[in-house]
């Protein structure tokens, strides 16, 4: 992947310098993160990763972004740290780590509460508005695929009848319509990623945190699912996609994080990020 495209850098920042925009209400950010050093060890191997993070990462609110790189380069650990799995590294030299919500008045700082310990908040947070499809399989074995889709909907206090109207909803959206009574363990590769992704946007989170999320699907579903999750999020939820694949990537995001090993050393850092010039409109092969 080179770099010929528009550098974000150059692209936001100015604009940014010297002005309250981030304090306005209904900001059009989402995220914001730099200086970020994450130090993962460990205790009994005594093996030790760092991930650097040193220009501003400045996502806008409705973006579909790409998080790209080879393996080893520290992807999942950036995931995990903005999603709020993984608390900072104590004592980093993390400069901003800030998140929007929608009709807020103001960031919410997330420096503050990994470092006051406030893990409840976390909690809080990642509950009503995170969304997660992880390649560690989070989906519960003993409910089935309406239940699994239902779970962070009942969790934030939504009617039975709500819930199952939005899960009638994602199944078709998905194509997996039909399959609300089967278990987990009776459903395809395919079939499960896409339990997950529609599980992953069911309570509309600010922010969906997606890992691979094509790995188990042959190229044609994988796109369809792809597409269809760019339609039902497009302009109000932001998803963050860790990938290999570069032209997925270059298909449907909208900005993309290249991360990069350090040569000589067990550590990865930001490459670059840029605007993609011509991701898929949303309503491309939709009939």
């Amino acid at each position: 992947m080179t770099c010929d495209d528009e550098q974000v850098d150059s692209q936001f920042l100015p604009e940014l310098a010297g002005t309250n925009e981030f304090n306005t209400k209904g900001s059009p950010y989402s995220l914001r993160v730099s200086g970020l050093r994450q130090v993962l060890h460990d205790s009994v191997t005594g093996d030790r990763f760092e991930l650097h993070v040193e220009r501003d990462l400045i996502i806008p609110r409705g973006s579909f972004v790409a998080i790209h790189g080879p393996s080893g380069c520290g992807k999942t650990t950036l995931l995990t740290v903005i999603g709020l799995l993984r608390c900072c590294t104590p004592d980093s030299e993390l400069q901003r780590f800030e998140m929007w919500f929608r009709h807020s008045d103001r960031p919410l700082d997330l420096r503050d509460i990994w470092k006051e310990g406030r893990q409840r908040q976390a909690m809080r947070i990642r509950r009503r508005h995170l969304g997660f499809a992880l390649q560690t399989g989070e989906l519960i074995s003993s409910l089935n695929v309406a239940e699994n889709i239902a779970t962070p909907l009942q969790i934030n206090g939504e009617s039975r009848r709500a819930c199952r109207n939005r899960v009638l909803t994602l199944l078709d959206a998905f194509g997996i319509s039909g399959l609300e009574n089967r278990r987990l363990k009776n459903l395809s590769l395919g079939q499960y990623q896409r339990v997950a992704l529609a599980r992953a946007i069911a309570h509309d989170p600010e922010l969906i945190f997606v890992d691979e999320p094509t790995a188990s699907l042959n190229r044609e579903t994988a796109r369809a699912a792809l597409q269809e999750l760019k339609v039902l999020t497009e302009g109000h939820s932001t998803v963050m996609m860790i990938t290999h694949e570069e032209d997925l990537a270059r298909e449907f995001c909208d900005l993309i994080i290249e991360l990069e090993p350090v040569s000589g050393h067990p550590a990865g850092r930001v490459k670059s990020f840029f605007r993609n010039p011509a991701p898929r409109r949303i309503d491309d092969g939709r009939h």
